[in-house]
């Protein structure tokens, strides 16, 4: 069995990509996780599976990803190597010309979810013969669609962490109990990754705790090293506007208690060993997994987040998740009150769900799972949440009825009731 894997890393060209195994070395997620996964499949050499990834850029690309091939395009990849499936982070634009391209071949198409998909979208990728397997990222985020069609063809496979590594950092960790009333933010500065959600409750955070610190990791340009910033040189120009006037002062200068690093590297984990409270992706919006929730409390720190999508998965128990960013300010201050960060139960818990070496054994199974026709749909595990269970009795419901395919999801009924303010349940 041929695997390819495509990564489009032409904007990254700049970034030093070559010690995947001591983590992120300052890039998107999504671009991090699909070489590392490609370093760890190469490690792990399994019988009778070629691992072959396909980028734009071949510049401070690690020699243990070869092979690897230069093309512009995931077309150009797929006429060169013919591979028996094609791994891709899903969008839209990558899906289609896939789709063009593997037209008449043996190739099939792993879309790979690092972003919620549509329901539109994944109707299209449930009907779609030439799509084996939609990729989730975490559990949760399959779960959010149980009661789609798409669900009878999709599993997940976490995303992994250097855990190796990160044992080695867990020793140089100051106690928790030792750590300044710090706060950390990683992430891209752009609004669907929530920071101006932090920034409005700065200032509250600031009466309750006045010797508080935060440190924003990032910048507008994480994910594009080309993109245009905004005056204060940190976003894009609309975006600083609607943060920025919670972060000055009278005089237009950020407040003494602010700091922002840019993008870091690895260098990330001397900020993070300070850090008392991480809190990745305040809004939720599209982190279906969350690798920086993991990186801060592998460094010690305690989370707050909102209680959505991946967070479900990689957020310890020690975690804070709130149901609406009005309590952000609140389970901050909680946080920081906190006098122990359970570390070496968080360290289990990693190891035991997204250490690399287990995430890409879980590969190597699907493509077993691929080969020999095997597949079985998540289990259903109850717990109190009332969309799953409603999701999961709709599953149930329209699998029961001829046709019940056709029926709706609880997503779209619960986006009608939202917006006839009729959805009972609080969000």
């Amino acid at each position: 069995m041929k695997i390819a894997f495509y990564l489009p890393n032409k904007n990254l060209k700049e970034v030093d990509c070559t010690r995947l195994e001591d983590g992120n070395p300052g890039i998107g997620g999504t671009e991090y996780i699909i070489q590392a996964t490609v370093h760890y499949l190469h490690k792990l050499a399994p019988k009778g599976i070629d691992i072959i990834l396909g980028l734009e850029e071949e510049y401070g690309i690690s020699n243990t990803l070869k092979p690897f091939v230069k093309v512009s395009s995931i077309k150009e990849l797929i006429e060169q190597v013919n591979p028996d499936y094609i791994a891709f982070k899903y969008e839209d634009h990558t899906y289609l010309e896939a789709t063009y391209a593997t037209k008449g071949t043996k190739t099939k198409l792993l879309p790979w979810a690092h972003n919620f998909i549509s329901r539109t979208k994944l109707t299209k990728l449930a009907n779609d013969n030439k799509v084996a397997r939609i990729i989730c990222v975490s559990k949760e985020q399959l779960n959010m669609y149980r009661d789609h069609k798409a669900f009878l063809k999709s599993v997940y496979i976490y995303n992994g962490m250097p855990v190796t590594y990160l044992e080695q950092q867990k020793e140089s960790l100051p106690p928790f109990k030792n750590r300044p009333n710090e706060v950390t933010y990683i992430g891209s500065i752009v609004n669907f990754k929530g920071f101006h959600l932090l920034a409005k409750a700065w200032p509250e955070v600031l009466k309750r705790v006045p010797d508080a610190q935060l440190n924003v990791i990032g910048s507008g340009k994480l994910y594009n090293r080309t993109a245009k910033l905004g005056p204060y040189g940190i976003a894009e120009a609309s975006y600083e506007a609607l943060f920025m006037p919670h972060l000055i002062d009278t005089d237009g200068k950020l407040l003494p208690s602010v700091k922002f690093w840019g993008v870091l590297g690895t260098e990330k984990n001397d900020i993070l060993k300070r850090t008392r409270v991480g809190v990745p992706n305040p809004s939720g919006v599209s982190e279906t997994f969350c690798i920086t929730a993991l990186e801060m409390q592998a460094m010690g720190a305690l989370i707050t987040t909102i209680g959505f999508g991946g967070f479900i998965n990689t957020v310890y128990h020690t975690g804070l998740l709130y149901h609406h960013p009005n309590n952000l300010a609140d389970c901050i201050v909680k946080q920081m009150h906190k006098k122990d960060n359970d570390l070496d139960g968080f360290y289990t818990f990693m190891k035991e769900n997204f250490a690399f070496e287990k995430v890409a054994a879980n590969w190597i199974k699907l493509c077993r799972d691929l080969e020999y026709g095997n597949f079985e749909p998540l289990s259903y595990e109850d717990r109190p949440d009332p969309l799953l269970r409603l999701r999961e009795r709709n599953r149930c419901i329209k699998a029961a009825l001829p046709c019940g395919y056709l029926l709706p999801t609880i997503d779209l009924y619960r986006s009608i009731l939202k917006r006839i303010k009729l959805w009972p349940y609080d969000e």
